[in-house]
C-alpha cells in the first residue's frame, strides 16, 4: 500500500512531466500547484493552522535536521 507522501510525490512527479510537456516552466507550474494546495488546505483547515504548518515546512527545508517532539 503507498503511503500519502510517496502518492503525492508519484502525483507530482507526473504533473511536472505533463507540464514539461507543454513546455510550462516549472517554477511557474511548482507556484501554481501550491497555490491550489493552499485552496484544498483552506477548505478543512484555518488559515492560521495553513501558516503554522506552512512555517514549520519553511524552517525544515534542509531535510538533515531532527524534528523534537514530546512523548506522552
Amino acid at each position: 500500500m503507498t503511503g500519502p507522501y510517496e502518492l503525492a510525490r508519484q502525483h507530482l512527479d507526473c504533473a511536472m512531466a505533463a507540464a514539461a510537456e507543454q513546455s510550462i516552466d516549472p517554477e511557474r507550474f511548482a507556484k501554481a500547484m501550491l497555490s491550489e494546495l493552499l485552496q484544498q488546505l483552506r477548505r478543512r483547515r484555518s488559515a492560521e493552522d495553513i501558516r503554522s504548518e506552512v512555517a514549520f515546512e519553511l524552517e525544515n527545508l534542509d531535510g538533515d535536521q531532527d524534528f523534537p517532539f514530546m512523548r506522552p
